[in-house]
């Protein structure tokens, strides 16, 4: 909270007054890094869309989210921590992993709604499963070798998991 503050240009006390906890600060922080990574995301325009390219689109934010590096330091940090401090791995499934896993669950039952795919009746867990393909291999390979993947890359890898999740959606 000293070093928040002092960047910040004010006192410790003040920022205890907008944050009660360092973990409420820690979920302020993560929650409106998510909503800035799909600030142009509006699910309700973006539902409407060809469903290949508004999930491709998301994808693409996604990555771009997970994979910088600031936000590779915090998850790193959360599962190291997450023995002594188990609320941190709470605090970010809550506001990072949680709301954009409903946000991408909102566009998929707009589109199974529509009658254009079938999830077997859970977007929930379409999303999440589509999140996981698109996290897996970048991710790992950053982690393991420290060699991230180029854009092109990323982005024929966000396209063959959307194939993927399609084709597993029964898409009509």
């Amino acid at each position: 909270m000293d070093a928040i503050s002092d960047a910040a240009g004010t006192s410790k006390l003040t920022a205890y007054k907008y944050f009660g906890s360092k973990q409420e600060l820690f979920a302020a922080a993560v929650a409106a890094k998510c909503e800035s990574a799909f600030v142009d995301i509006d699910v309700g325009t973006f539902a409407d869309q060809d469903l290949r390219a508004c999930l491709i689109g998301f994808g693409r934010a996604f990555l771009k989210l997970i994979l910088d590096p600031g936000t590779m330091s915090v998850h790193h940090l959360v599962i190291v921590e997450r023995e002594r401090a188990p609320e941190l791995g709470r605090l970010f499934f809550d506001n990072a992993v949680r709301p954009t896993s409903e946000k991408l669950a909102r566009i998929v039952a707009r589109h199974e709604a529509a009658g254009g795919i079938s999830t077997g009746g859970d977007p929930i867990l379409a999303a999440q499963d589509l999140l996981s393909l698109w996290r897996g291999r970048p991710a790992m390979l950053i982690e393991l070798t420290g060699a991230p993947t180029d854009q092109s890359g990323l982005d024929r890898h966000v396209a063959h998991c959307v194939d993927l999740c399609l084709r597993a959606w029964e898409c009509r």
